[in-house]
């Protein structure tokens, strides 16, 4: 097993990598791995950190990719593999869509979307519903984070926008299909989030607006911060509690789960509008 370990202040991850072969050799040399003459080799990637939540980084991240890589190291890739489309098609094949047949089907899908000027491609339609399902599902499952600006496709050091949640339209974007398009459990990622973003929320409220409730700004990542920050024109704007409000409720309307509604939406309901009732003034 290869392991490589990084290091950022207080948070730092461990990477590792194990490589099963049939029919050949393997061998280890410092940070390199060595397949030779293998008919099949099967490589796992394990990677954690020490983040165990906003106010925790007591983990143990050797620990993490040791258990990952101990679940599925008397698996073939097939079992795996097996293991992997059962669980993702129990979602995925809940929900189907036809807009009707297209004369574009057989060409590649570049192709396709640069003819749409031409012509509508409806089938292309109602595959991109079906893309964004793939998305979602994805980078949003239960006992994850949410899915943030890039996602868990992220390639940069330096992401644009730092890969954080821009929650003045584009965390709501990433989950406006989570209902309607019956994936409602990806929808358990942000609700986590926003439970974890209210405290700070509620310290924000007071000390910039003398409020009560909690108030989220137009941004936030993984330490949950909820205070103003960027530019004027747009860092300060106090709607982000309201907007993740909404998805609570999105959630009960589809749902109709009492308990939801009471233990767990009602709280953080209430206490964005408890700022509002607070910031709002009377247009004389």
């Amino acid at each position: 097993m290869l392991k490589v370990k990084v290091k950022d202040g207080e948070l730092h991850g461990t990477a590792a990598v194990k490589a099963v072969v049939k029919g050949g050799e393997i061998s280890v040399s410092g940070n390199k791995l060595h397949i030779e003459k293998a008919d099949e080799a099967m490589v796992l990637l394990s990677a954690a950190t020490n983040f165990i939540n906003p106010v925790n980084v007591s983990g143990d991240p050797d620990a993490v990719c040791w258990k990952y890589l101990e679940a599925v190291q008397n698996k073939t890739y097939r079992q795996v593999n097996q293991k992997h489309i059962v669980d993702y098609q129990k979602y995925f094949n809940r929900f189907s869509i036809n807009l009707g047949a297209s004369a574009n089907e057989d060409l590649p899908t570049d192709i396709r979307i640069d003819r749409i000027p031409e012509a509508m491609d409806n089938s292309l339609a109602a595959m991109y519903v079906q893309y964004g399902r793939y998305l979602l599902l994805s980078s949003s499952r239960q006992g994850t984070y949410p899915a943030n600006l890039q996602g868990i496709w992220n390639d940069r050091l330096n992401p644009a926008w730092d890969s954080k949640y821009t929650v003045n339209i584009n965390t709501e974007m990433n989950y406006w299909p989570a209902e309607v398009l019956n994936i409602p459990e990806c929808h358990d990622a942000l609700f986590k989030m926003i439970g974890e973003v209210v405290p700070a929320g509620e310290k924000v409220a007071k000390n910039h607006y003398n409020a009560s409730g909690w108030v989220l700004h137009h941004n936030t990542d993984l330490w949950r911060g909820a205070a103003p920050i960027n530019a004027s024109d747009h860092g300060i704007w106090v709607s982000g509690s309201g907007w993740m409000a909404h998805h609570y409720w999105e959630h009960f309307l589809y749902s109709r789960d009492d308990i939801f509604l009471r233990r767990t939406a009602w709280p953080v309901m209430k206490g964005a509008a408890r700022f509002y009732a607070d910031f709002l003034v009377t247009d004389p």
